[in-house]
């Protein structure tokens, strides 16, 4: 019978560790919850295929958003920072988040294994992660009220801002999905 209550000293990960990967998980949805309704609003998309989106990768979600960036200098912008910042910080938070965690004898202290990259990690790069993506997600957030500046600006122009739509950005500058 397996023992589930096993004590402290017998996990691989500190309670605080095991936070810390929280967090990246966290942050990570976060993220992807802000380009994905970033897109519904440039789209119009319905609620549905909103879900669909929110649920792509990150290649298919940036490409996504830069279809419509091509006449817009600043979303521009701001999706090809995402595109530099964000491989990077993804890869980090992959490794830590599906690591096999366990007691290294070689080291000497605690590592994870990251199979797709055969390659051995440790909390020490842990803050970094972090860092990286948290600056993705106010990136993403900055993505997402450009978006709706842009939704405004094309309402307006159509003369139909208050009219009900598809789109995020309203008259009140509050974001509906």
């Amino acid at each position: 019978m397996r023992d589930l209550n096993l004590p402290a000293h017998q996990l691989s990960l500190t309670p605080e560790e095991h936070a810390k990967i929280g967090e990246m998980a966290e942050l990570t949805e976060q993220f992807r919850i802000l380009l994905a309704s970033a897109g519904k609003s440039l789209t119009g998309k319905s609620y549905e295929e909103w879900l669909e989106l929110s649920n792509d990768n990150f290649p298919k979600q940036l490409n996504a958003l830069s279809l419509h960036a091509i006449e817009d200098p600043e979303l521009k912008e701001l999706l090809d920072e995402l595109s530099e910042k964000g491989s990077v910080a993804l890869t980090r938070r992959n490794q830590f988040v599906h690591a096999a965690w366990g007691f290294n004898t070689e080291l000497g202290r605690v590592a994870g294994f990251d199979a797709k990259r055969r390659a051995v990690i440790n909390f020490d790069d842990a803050e970094a992660a972090i860092r990286g993506l948290r600056e993705l997600t106010w990136i993403a957030k900055e993505i997402l009220m450009r978006a709706a500046s842009l939704v405004q600006i094309d309402k307006r122009a159509a003369g139909s801002l208050d009219e009900p739509g598809p789109w995020v950005g309203t008259s009140t500058g509050n974001l509906k999905l």
